[in-house]
């Protein structure tokens, strides 16, 4: 993970412009404004993908820190939980019934309109809290962008242009896993 500009989003409505799965977009943001973070408190649990991160991001001084304070309270053989990993799960359910209860006062065509971008993983949590009678609308949101997917790689196949392509295959991995560091 690399250090990104924190967007000022306060929800995943301030999330939908642009290409992708507006929740991917926002808890992109989030995950970086966590990793990026002041490390005080010092994280008392580390995943793999955001132990890496603080290595990347902070300075030697820091991350060293966090790691020292790690490494003298891990217990071998015990696997703690990542703070980071906790505070993004979290934000994400919080996102998502943001996104369910907008069912409440938009139709199905502005609902797809504002949402018509989003990935698998996002659908699927969705559907798993939406009313059955939405299911139908987040399951063609899902297909419209499988589509205009396959549709963006198929006419980069021609293409033999040095790091053409490289937008739609972000997208592309966001729509079948998520975004990196959300789903393990």
């Amino acid at each position: 993970m690399r250090s990104h500009k924190i967007e000022p989003y306060r929800s995943v409505f301030d999330a939908t412009s642009g290409p992708g799965c507006p929740l991917c977009r926002y808890m992109r943001n989030y995950q970086a404004k966590c990793v990026q973070a002041s490390l005080n408190p010092r994280p008392t649990g580390i995943c793999n993908f955001h132990a890496w991160a603080i290595a990347a991001i902070h300075d030697r001084l820091d991350a060293s820190q966090v790691f020292m304070t790690l490494l003298s309270s891990v217990s071998l053989g015990i696997i703690t939980s990542c703070d980071i990993c906790t505070r993004i799960e979290k934000e994400g359910v919080s996102q998502l019934r943001l996104v369910c209860n907008s069912f409440k006062t938009m139709t199905a065509a502005q609902w797809l309109h504002i949402y018509g971008e989003i990935c698998i993983p996002h659908s699927l949590e969705l559907r798993k809290i939406a009313p059955a009678l939405h299911v139908h609308t987040i399951d063609k949101a899902t297909a419209q962008y499988r589509d205009k997917l396959m549709r963006s790689l198929q006419e980069q196949q021609g293409m033999d242009i040095e790091g053409a392509g490289w937008g739609i295959l972000g997208h592309a991995a966001e729509f079948l896993a998520g975004q990196r560091g959300l789903y393990r």
